[in-house]
């Protein structure tokens, strides 16, 4: 078997081998976070890297799976940082997202849904200060990797997906240290 996108691929399964591991020192909530985005990396690292060589059907298939689970994800996110008067506001979100990403299997679609779940979280921790620097600067760091994945800018040869993994790799490692910060001091 020859790898599709190699490259791509790599950095997805790095990116869900250090989500995994961040995740693994949290307490559940956040656990659940990282590692639902571990196993999407996981799957589009799989998804990069054999989707010629799979049947189609069946990596489709775990493809959206992997889809709701990012948004199971955001969502996650969301019910972590505090209190939200909305709750039935953003269950209908997810909802409607479920049904989206079931119908489409896009991506972009997903990232998207994902970006607006961390800009509301940021706001949510924002507006009871004080506002956690990490994970600001985390959300600040991965809504940049979500424009230039969106711009996909030529880099001599390096594909921009690779980029996007790597940024967001580092929002989400000020992200774990918003949360190892919050257990240690509750």
């Amino acid at each position: 078997m020859i790898l599709d996108e190699p490259v791509v691929a790599a950095t997805d399964w790095l990116l869900a081998g250090g989500l995994f591991a961040m995740g693994s020192r949290l307490r559940a909530g956040p656990r659940a976070l990282f590692w639902g985005l571990a196993f999407v990396a996981l799957v589009g690292g799989t998804r990069h890297g054999f989707r010629s060589s799979l049947p189609p059907f069946p990596l489709e298939l775990a493809w959206r799976g992997a889809l709701a689970v990012f948004g199971f994800s955001g969502w996650s996110l969301i019910r972590e940082v505090g209190p939200l008067r909305w709750r039935r506001v953003w269950d209908a979100k997810l909802a409607l997202y479920l049904a989206g990403v079931g119908v489409t299997g896009s991506f972009d679609f997903a990232l998207v849904n994902f970006t607006l779940d961390a800009a509301a979280a940021s706001f949510i921790l924002f507006s009871s200060l004080p506002a956690s620097r990490c994970f600001l600067s985390g959300s600040a760091l991965m809504g940049a990797g979500a424009v230039l994945l969106g711009l996909r800018p030529p880099l001599g040869g390096f594909p921009p997906a690779s980029v996007f993994h790597f940024v967001e790799f580092a929002g989400l490692f000020l992200w774990f240290r918003h949360f190892s910060a919050r257990a240690a001091n509750p």
